[in-house]
Protein backbone atom coordinates (compact mmCIF):
# COMPACT_ATOMS: atom_id res chain seq x y z
CA UNK A 1 0.00 0.00 0.00
CA UNK A 2 0.94 2.93 -0.82
CA UNK A 3 1.56 6.18 2.14
CA UNK A 4 -0.27 9.32 1.76
CA UNK A 5 2.84 11.20 1.34
CA UNK A 6 4.19 8.74 -1.56
CA UNK A 7 1.72 9.25 -3.48
CA UNK A 8 1.83 13.21 -3.25
CA UNK A 9 5.25 12.71 -4.40
CA UNK A 10 4.81 10.04 -7.10
CA UNK A 11 1.95 12.58 -8.31
CA UNK A 12 4.29 15.34 -8.17
CA UNK A 13 7.03 13.32 -10.71
CA UNK A 14 4.31 12.59 -12.87
CA UNK A 15 3.33 16.14 -13.64
CA UNK A 16 6.66 16.99 -14.48
CA UNK A 17 7.26 14.09 -16.34
CA UNK A 18 4.02 14.97 -18.56
CA UNK A 19 4.93 18.80 -18.71
CA UNK A 20 8.53 17.79 -19.98
CA UNK A 21 7.20 15.37 -22.38
CA UNK A 22 4.10 16.83 -23.82
CA UNK A 23 4.13 20.12 -26.05
CA UNK A 24 -0.06 20.41 -24.46
CA UNK A 25 -0.97 17.90 -21.50
CA UNK A 26 -4.48 18.56 -21.64
CA UNK A 27 -5.22 20.50 -25.00
CA UNK A 28 -6.11 23.70 -23.59
CA UNK A 29 -5.50 25.37 -25.48
CA UNK A 30 -6.97 23.69 -29.04
CA UNK A 31 -10.03 22.37 -27.41
CA UNK A 32 -13.34 24.52 -27.35
CA UNK A 33 -15.02 22.85 -24.65
CA UNK A 34 -11.82 24.05 -22.39
CA UNK A 35 -11.69 27.72 -23.71
CA UNK A 36 -15.35 28.19 -23.05
CA UNK A 37 -14.78 26.39 -19.22
CA UNK A 38 -12.17 29.19 -18.66
CA UNK A 39 -13.94 31.95 -20.22
CA UNK A 40 -16.56 31.07 -17.72
CA UNK A 41 -14.31 31.00 -14.44
CA UNK A 42 -12.78 34.75 -15.61
CA UNK A 43 -16.36 35.97 -15.78
CA UNK A 44 -17.45 34.63 -12.39
CA UNK A 45 -13.95 35.64 -10.87
CA UNK A 46 -13.90 39.09 -12.35
CA UNK A 47 -17.44 39.84 -10.72
CA UNK A 48 -15.85 38.91 -7.25
CA UNK A 49 -12.31 38.80 -7.17
CA UNK A 50 -10.02 41.70 -5.90
CA UNK A 51 -6.91 42.32 -4.61
CA UNK A 52 -4.58 39.26 -4.21
CA UNK A 53 -5.76 36.24 -6.18
CA UNK A 54 -3.74 32.62 -6.41
CA UNK A 55 -4.28 30.17 -9.39
CA UNK A 56 -3.44 27.06 -8.39
CA UNK A 57 -2.59 24.08 -10.16
CA UNK A 58 -1.90 27.16 -13.68
CA UNK A 59 -0.67 24.14 -15.46
CA UNK A 60 1.05 25.56 -18.48
CA UNK A 61 -0.54 28.99 -18.17
CA UNK A 62 -3.84 28.59 -20.10
CA UNK A 63 -5.66 30.20 -17.56
CA UNK A 64 -3.46 32.00 -15.78
CA UNK A 65 -3.11 34.51 -18.73
CA UNK A 66 -6.83 35.50 -18.86
CA UNK A 67 -6.74 35.92 -15.24
CA UNK A 68 -3.94 38.02 -15.73
CA UNK A 69 -5.72 40.73 -17.80
CA UNK A 70 -7.94 41.10 -14.50
CA UNK A 71 -6.75 44.06 -12.00
CA UNK A 72 -5.70 41.75 -9.30
CA UNK A 73 -2.76 40.82 -8.11
CA UNK A 74 -2.29 37.42 -9.40
CA UNK A 75 0.29 34.84 -7.66
CA UNK A 76 0.11 31.06 -9.95
CA UNK A 77 1.33 27.98 -8.34
CA UNK A 78 1.95 24.53 -9.79
CA UNK A 79 3.79 21.23 -8.82
CA UNK A 80 5.79 21.14 -11.76
CA UNK A 81 8.65 23.32 -12.36
CA UNK A 82 8.84 22.63 -16.40
CA UNK A 83 5.01 23.63 -16.67
CA UNK A 84 5.60 26.98 -14.40
CA UNK A 85 8.58 28.03 -17.14
CA UNK A 86 5.97 27.70 -19.81
CA UNK A 87 3.66 29.60 -17.68
CA UNK A 88 5.89 32.31 -16.89
CA UNK A 89 6.72 32.66 -21.07
CA UNK A 90 3.10 32.29 -21.60
CA UNK A 91 2.15 35.47 -19.23
CA UNK A 92 5.45 37.24 -19.94
CA UNK A 93 3.42 40.31 -20.65
CA UNK A 94 1.84 40.54 -17.17
CA UNK A 95 2.93 40.85 -13.36
CA UNK A 96 2.14 37.19 -12.81
CA UNK A 97 4.66 36.02 -9.60
CA UNK A 98 5.15 31.88 -10.36
CA UNK A 99 5.81 29.76 -7.47
CA UNK A 100 6.84 25.80 -7.79
CA UNK A 101 5.19 24.02 -5.13
CA UNK A 102 2.71 21.36 -4.00
CA UNK A 103 -0.63 22.55 -3.42
CA UNK A 104 -0.41 19.96 0.16
CA UNK A 105 2.14 22.29 1.59
CA UNK A 106 1.57 25.80 -0.25
CA UNK A 107 4.60 28.03 -0.45
CA UNK A 108 2.72 30.98 0.58
CA UNK A 109 2.06 33.12 4.56
CA UNK A 110 -0.97 32.15 6.04
CA UNK A 111 -3.78 34.71 5.27
CA UNK A 112 -2.72 36.33 2.42
CA UNK A 113 -5.07 35.81 -0.31
CA UNK A 114 -8.14 37.60 -0.93
CA UNK A 115 -9.55 34.73 -3.92
CA UNK A 116 -8.46 31.63 -4.99
CA UNK A 117 -8.91 29.50 -8.44
CA UNK A 118 -8.95 26.22 -7.73
CA UNK A 119 -9.44 25.29 -11.30
CA UNK A 120 -9.28 21.13 -12.30
CA UNK A 121 -7.30 19.80 -9.26
CA UNK A 122 -8.59 18.42 -6.02
CA UNK A 123 -10.04 14.95 -7.62
CA UNK A 124 -8.06 15.42 -11.10
CA UNK A 125 -4.43 15.59 -8.73
CA UNK A 126 -5.31 12.05 -7.97
CA UNK A 127 -5.28 13.05 -4.41
CA UNK A 128 -6.86 10.23 -1.97
CA UNK A 129 -9.41 11.57 0.16
CA UNK A 130 -6.99 12.63 3.23
CA UNK A 131 -5.01 14.83 0.98
CA UNK A 132 -8.11 16.35 -0.37
CA UNK A 133 -8.60 16.87 3.43
CA UNK A 134 -4.61 18.72 3.56
CA UNK A 135 -5.33 20.44 0.34
CA UNK A 136 -8.58 22.31 1.22
CA UNK A 137 -6.66 22.82 4.38
CA UNK A 138 -4.16 24.28 2.66
CA UNK A 139 -6.49 26.84 0.64
CA UNK A 140 -8.33 27.86 3.64
CA UNK A 141 -4.81 28.07 5.14
CA UNK A 142 -3.74 31.19 2.46
CA UNK A 143 -7.04 32.84 2.32
CA UNK A 144 -7.59 35.60 4.38
CA UNK A 145 -10.92 36.13 7.14
CA UNK A 146 -13.91 35.84 4.77
CA UNK A 147 -11.53 35.21 1.50
CA UNK A 148 -13.05 33.07 -1.12
CA UNK A 149 -12.72 30.17 -3.58
CA UNK A 150 -13.99 29.21 -7.01
CA UNK A 151 -13.72 25.47 -7.63
CA UNK A 152 -14.13 23.64 -10.73
CA UNK A 153 -13.77 20.06 -11.00
CA UNK A 154 -13.77 17.33 -13.34
CA UNK A 155 -15.73 13.90 -12.05
CA UNK A 156 -19.03 11.73 -12.48
CA UNK A 157 -22.49 13.33 -11.47
CA UNK A 158 -22.40 11.27 -8.64
CA UNK A 159 -19.58 12.53 -6.58
CA UNK A 160 -20.86 16.07 -6.60
CA UNK A 161 -22.62 15.85 -3.57
CA UNK A 162 -19.38 14.56 -2.34
CA UNK A 163 -17.29 16.93 -3.40
CA UNK A 164 -19.46 19.45 -1.65
CA UNK A 165 -19.52 18.03 1.68
CA UNK A 166 -15.67 17.81 1.43
CA UNK A 167 -15.54 21.55 1.34
CA UNK A 168 -17.96 22.56 3.69
CA UNK A 169 -16.37 20.18 6.52
CA UNK A 170 -12.66 21.65 5.48
CA UNK A 171 -14.05 24.84 6.82
CA UNK A 172 -16.09 26.89 3.77
CA UNK A 173 -19.43 27.99 3.44
CA UNK A 174 -20.75 27.36 0.45
CA UNK A 175 -22.18 30.74 -1.44
CA UNK A 176 -23.55 28.99 -4.67
CA UNK A 177 -23.33 25.92 -6.80
CA UNK A 178 -23.34 25.85 -10.77
CA UNK A 179 -22.34 23.01 -13.39
CA UNK A 180 -20.66 23.26 -17.01
CA UNK A 181 -23.53 20.89 -18.99
CA UNK A 182 -20.39 19.76 -20.76
CA UNK A 183 -20.91 15.62 -20.43
CA UNK A 184 -22.43 16.22 -24.18
CA UNK A 185 -19.05 17.16 -25.37
CA UNK A 186 -17.33 14.52 -23.66
CA UNK A 187 -18.99 12.05 -24.56
CA UNK A 188 -18.73 12.94 -28.82
CA UNK A 189 -14.91 13.40 -27.94
CA UNK A 190 -14.73 9.70 -26.58
CA UNK A 191 -16.33 8.30 -29.87
CA UNK A 192 -14.07 10.19 -32.03
CA UNK A 193 -10.65 9.32 -29.66
CA UNK A 194 -9.29 7.29 -32.45
CA UNK A 195 -9.83 9.84 -35.00
CA UNK A 196 -8.27 12.87 -32.59
CA UNK A 197 -5.60 12.89 -35.27
CA UNK A 198 -7.50 13.78 -38.41
CA UNK A 199 -7.95 17.33 -39.96
CA UNK A 200 -11.96 17.34 -39.11
CA UNK A 201 -12.05 16.25 -35.68
CA UNK A 202 -8.94 18.76 -34.63
CA UNK A 203 -11.27 21.46 -36.35
CA UNK A 204 -14.06 20.07 -34.60
CA UNK A 205 -12.72 20.12 -31.26
CA UNK A 206 -11.36 24.09 -31.73
CA UNK A 207 -15.44 24.86 -32.80
CA UNK A 208 -16.46 27.00 -30.15
CA UNK A 209 -20.14 27.06 -31.75
CA UNK A 210 -20.24 23.48 -31.43
CA UNK A 211 -19.25 23.72 -28.02
CA UNK A 212 -21.96 26.12 -27.12
CA UNK A 213 -24.67 23.55 -29.20
CA UNK A 214 -23.30 20.93 -26.72
CA UNK A 215 -23.63 22.64 -23.99
CA UNK A 216 -26.92 24.13 -24.54
CA UNK A 217 -28.17 20.53 -25.23
CA UNK A 218 -26.40 19.73 -21.74
CA UNK A 219 -28.54 22.34 -20.49
CA UNK A 220 -31.72 20.85 -21.41
CA UNK A 221 -31.01 17.86 -20.17
CA UNK A 222 -29.57 19.02 -16.12
CA UNK A 223 -26.94 18.64 -14.29
CA UNK A 224 -26.62 15.17 -14.88
CA UNK A 225 -25.25 16.11 -18.19
CA UNK A 226 -22.11 18.09 -16.70
CA UNK A 227 -18.42 16.47 -16.14
CA UNK A 228 -17.95 19.71 -14.25
CA UNK A 229 -19.20 20.89 -10.56
CA UNK A 230 -18.55 24.68 -9.85
CA UNK A 231 -18.41 26.08 -6.60
CA UNK A 232 -18.02 29.36 -4.64
CA UNK A 233 -17.22 29.08 -1.09
CA UNK A 234 -16.13 31.44 1.57
CA UNK A 235 -13.26 30.95 3.72
CA UNK A 236 -15.88 30.02 7.74
CA UNK A 237 -15.39 31.77 10.55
Amino acid sequence: MIKRADNATLQAEFFETLHRGTEEPFSYSTRAVEQLRHGWIVEHVAEVAHGRVLDLGCSRGQLTASLANLPVELTAVDVAPSAIVAASGRTRQHAVRFLAGNALALPIASGQMDFVVAADGIYSWNLDVLDRDRCLGEIRRVLAPAGRVLFTEHTRAHRFAEFTRQIERNGFTIEWLDYLYDRPWYQIESWFKLLQGTSWVRAARRNDSIARLLRGIGRLIGPGASRHVCVMARKSE
